[in-house]
C-alpha cells in the first residue's frame, strides 16, 4: 500500500512539470513595415479613401448628405487645402474624427496620406 502511495504522489508531482519553450509559448508577432515609398494618389491615396471614405450616400461619396464628394481628387483635394482632412483623420483638432463611428485608420494609411499632403497632394 505504501508503494502504491508513493507511485501515486511521484506521478502527480512528475505529470505537473512540461518542459517550458519560451519561444514557444511567447511568440512575438511579425513585425509589419509600412512601404512609404512611390506614394501616389491613384494607386494609394485615393483607394484608401474610397475603401474608408466615401462608402455611402450618407458619407463622402458623390452626392452624399455630408455635403462632402471624396469620389473625386478635386472633391478631396477641397478639403485637404482647406486643412480640415489630416486632424479629421488623425483624430486630432476640434472636428468629428473621421471615418465617423468607425475605429480611426490604420496607422500605416494615416502615414501614407499624410506623406502625401506633405508632398503637395498631387493628383498623380
Amino acid at each position: 500500500m505504501r508503494n502504491l502511495l508513493i507511485i501515486c504522489g511521484l506521478l502527480i508531482v512528475f505529470s505537473s512539470c512540461y518542459n517550458d519553450k519560451a519561444d514557444k509559448l511567447y511568440v512575438t508577432p511579425p513585425v509589419t513595415t509600412c512601404d512609404t515609398s512611390n506614394i501616389t494618389f491613384s494607386g494609394t491615396i485615393n483607394p484608401i479613401i474610397q475603401q474608408n471614405c466615401a462608402t455611402n450616400a450618407s458619407c463622402h461619396a458623390q452626392n452624399a448628405s455630408s455635403g462632402y464628394d471624396y469620389s473625386t481628387y478635386s472633391g478631396i483635394f477641397r478639403n485637404v487645402q482647406s486643412g480640415i482632412f489630416l486632424p479629421a483623420i488623425q483624430h486630432t483638432g476640434s472636428l468629428p474624427f473621421m471615418p465617423l463611428n468607425a475605429p480611426q485608420l490604420a496607422a500605416c494609411d494615416i502615414q501614407k496620406i499624410t506623406i502625401w499632403i506633405n508632398n503637395g497632394a498631387q493628383n498623380n
